[in-house]
């Protein structure tokens, strides 16, 4: 065998290979059984009780708990907020069963203070146009009430960092379905 029918049998060997393996990522890819099984192994929240204009705060199915040194244990929760009948937001937020945590700056990390009503505005405020996601504790840290504000859409109003939103999220029905 010559350098030229090696290197010619090479690059075939290589070509059948790779068109190979891309034939089966694309077949995977494709696959329904795999999308069907993942679309149902999806967690899932009965909103049907959840008006317009209302939030709704749900643990998060995997077990993400840990202590803080106020002596507050804090999960991973997911924080709902009803749009409309056909939207639904969503937001990750370190929770305990009596509050939401406030940031000192990122969501995901440990929680500066427990506020027991995180929750849009009751109404627009004059000269407002939208109304705000806020603390509303009469026991909020006075430095803090400007910084703890987020829009509708969980962007920061301040220098602090936009909630967590959670991705690949799905209202079917009266069913929020969301990839953990």
């Amino acid at each position: 065998m010559t350098k030229k029918s090696f290197l010619i049998l090479t690059l075939w060997a290589f070509g059948l290979v790779g068109i190979g393996g891309i034939i089966g990522l694309l077949g995977q890819s494709m696959s329904p059984k795999q999308n069907q099984k993942a679309w149902s192994e999806r967690p899932a929240i009965d909103i049907s009780q959840l008006a317009v204009g209302e939030t709704l705060l749900v643990k998060y199915p995997v077990e993400a708990c840990w202590w803080h040194s106020s002596g507050n244990r804090y999960c991973t929760y997911v924080f709902l907020y009803r749009v409309s009948k056909q939207e639904v937001r969503a937001w990750y937020v370190q929770a305990t069963s009596e509050g939401i945590g406030m940031p000192d700056n990122y969501w995901w990390m440990k929680p500066f203070y427990l506020c027991k009503h995180f929750a849009p505005d009751p109404k627009r405020r004059s000269g407002k146009k939208e109304r705000y996601f806020r603390c509303h504790d009469e026991t909020i840290p006075e430095y803090w009430k400007d910084y703890w504000v987020w829009d509708l859409h969980g962007k920061s109003q301040s220098w602090m960092r936009d909630m967590d939103p959670v991705h690949n999220a799905d209202v079917v029905g009266e069913t929020f379905y969301y990839t953990h």
